[in-house]
C-alpha cells in the first residue's frame, strides 16, 4: 500500500492467472452502525448515499442533528433542536459513552470551534445553559481560541463584540441560584482594547443573546487597581429595587451598581451569593 493505490498480488499455484478472468466489485460496507451528523433526510447525503442503498438500509444508523426539519430515519435518534450547536449533541453521547473522559486539547478545540462557529461568537439565537456549560469545559480543557477565530475567516468584530465574545466564554450557569455569571478580567479589556466604559453595552448583548434566568450577575476586574466590581441585573424591576436597597447600589434601569469592591473574584460571589439567592427564590 502506497498514498494512492493499493496493491494486491495473487500468486496461483498451478496454472497461470489470466487477467480477463479477474473483476473488481465494490460491495456494502462492513460496518457495526452508521453515524449521521447534521443531515436532516438520508437524501441530503446525495451520491453516496444513492450508490449505496444497502450500507444504509442493512446497518443501523445513529442520526444526530439539531434541525426541526430531521426525519428520525435512524435506529437511534439523538435529535434535539434546543441544541445550538450538533458538537453538543456529538460530546454528550461521547460522555454517555465514556463518563469518566474529559476534552483533549484537540478535542477541546474542536469543539469550541464548532460552538463559536454555529452561534456566530455568540451572537446568534440566544445562548442557553448547555452551550456556555460545553464551552466552559472546552476553554478549561485547553481549548486554542485564538486558532479557531483565526480558521473561522479573516474578519475582525469591534472591539466591543470581542469583549462580548470573551465574556460569553467566561458565563456560566448556577442553577441552584437561579443565577447566570459572567466575569471578565483586566486581560479581557487590554486584549480588546475596551475598558469598562464599555460595560453597559457588554449588558445589552448580554440580555440580547444569553438566556437570562432570575438574576444575571456580571463581575469585572478594573484594569487600573485589579478591584473587583459587581453589576447585578434582573428583568424584574422590583428585584433591582430590593438589590439596590440592599446592597446601597446604584439603580440604573434594569441594573443595580454596588459601590463595594472586592479583591478576586471568588470574594465577589461569595460576598454576594446570600442576597442575590434571597432575591431569586
Amino acid at each position: 500500500k502506497d498514498e494512492s493505490k493499493l496493491s494486491i498480488v495473487l500468486s496461483p499455484k498451478d496454472q497461470p492467472l489470466d487477467l480477463a478472468n479477474v473483476k473488481m466489485k465494490f460491495g456494502a460496507g462492513n460496518a457495526d452502525c452508521i453515524i449521521v451528523i447534521g443531515t436532516p433526510s438520508l437524501d441530503g447525503l446525495g451520491e453516496f448515499y444513492h450508490k449505496n442503498p444497502r450500507l444504509f438500509f442493512e446497518t443501523p444508523i445513529i442520526n444526530i442533528d439539531n434541525s426541526p426539519a430531521n426525519e428520525k430515519f435512524g435506529e437511534i435518534n439523538l435529535v434535539d433542536t434546543k441544541a445550538r450547536a450538533l458538537v453538543e449533541i456529538g460530546w454528550g453521547l461521547a460522555r454517555a459513552v465514556a463518563p469518566d473522559d474529559k476534552l483533549s486539547l484537540n478535542e477541546a478545540t474542536l469543539a469550541l470551534a464548532g460552538i463559536i462557529s454555529s452561534t456566530d461568537n455568540f451572537l446568534g439565537q440566544k445562548i442557553g445553559p448547555e452551550t456556555l456549560s460545553l464551552a466552559a469545559e472546552a476553554i478549561a480543557g485547553g481549548a486554542d481560541r485564538q486558532a479557531v477565530l483565526e480558521a473561522l475567516g479573516p474578519v475582525k468584530s469591534p472591539p466591543v463584540l470581542q469583549l462580548f465574545g470573551r465574556a460569553a466564554l467566561r458565563s456560566r450557569y448556577d442553577k441552584s441560584g437561579n443565577q447566570l455569571i459572567t466575569i471578565i478580567t483586566a486581560r479581557d479589556f487590554y486584549k480588546t482594547g475596551t475598558t469598562p466604559q464599555d460595560i453597559p453595552s457588554i449588558l445589552r448583548l448580554i440580555a440580547e443573546h444569553l438566556e437570562t434566568p432570575a438574576i444575571s450577575l456580571l463581575l469585572y476586574e478594573n484594569p487600573g487597581d485589579k478591584q473587583i466590581s459587581a453589576i447585578i441585573s434582573s428583568p424584574s424591576i422590583d428585584a433591582i429595587k430590593k438589590i439596590g436597597n440592599r446592597l446601597h447600589a446604584a439603580v440604573r434601569q434594569e441594573s443595580a451598581w454596588p459601590s463595594t469592591r472586592y479583591r478576586s473574584f471568588v470574594e465577589a460571589e461569595e460576598a454576594l451569593a446570600d442576597t442575590l439567592a434571597d432575591i431569586a427564590a
